[in-house]
């Protein structure tokens, strides 16, 4: 972690770093989502480069088919995001989880999926 002006470390300075933590996330998802999961996507400023140290980590899970309202999985997973990211850093950081369909990322015509489309990386 790298000291900033924000008087708190950035748990993510670079892009790389942003990488390296989505997979953990990513890993995570596979095995609960097996088959269903097409792809981890890192979008927003840490894909792009130009967060802040207070920029969360944007993470978009790709899916074949939408998730029902309450899934375990999706609970899980955000429990290990809590335990294995959120309490790494020395002070706070933010993981934003999403998911959504295939057809969605490649086909809606929305302002954010626009942008996601502009920027995401492909998370190993």
């Amino acid at each position: 972690m790298e000291e900033t002006e924000w008087g708190f470390d950035d748990p993510w300075p670079t892009v790389d770093h942003a990488l390296e933590a989505a997979a953990v996330v990513a890993g995570k998802a596979r095995e609960l989502y097996g088959d269903e999961l097409v792809e981890v996507l890192l979008y927003g400023s840490r894909a792009r480069g130009d967060h802040c140290p207070e920029s969360d980590l944007d993470i978009l899970l790709v899916k074949k088919a939408a998730t029902p309202r309450r899934d375990p999985f999706r609970e899980q997973l955000g429990d290990f995001v809590h335990v294995h990211l959120a309490t790494r850093s020395s002070s706070w950081c933010l993981v934003s989880l999403y998911e959504s369909t295939v057809e969605q990322v490649r086909t809606w015509d929305t302002t954010f999926y626009r942008n996601v489309r502009a920027d995401a990386i492909e998370v190993p």
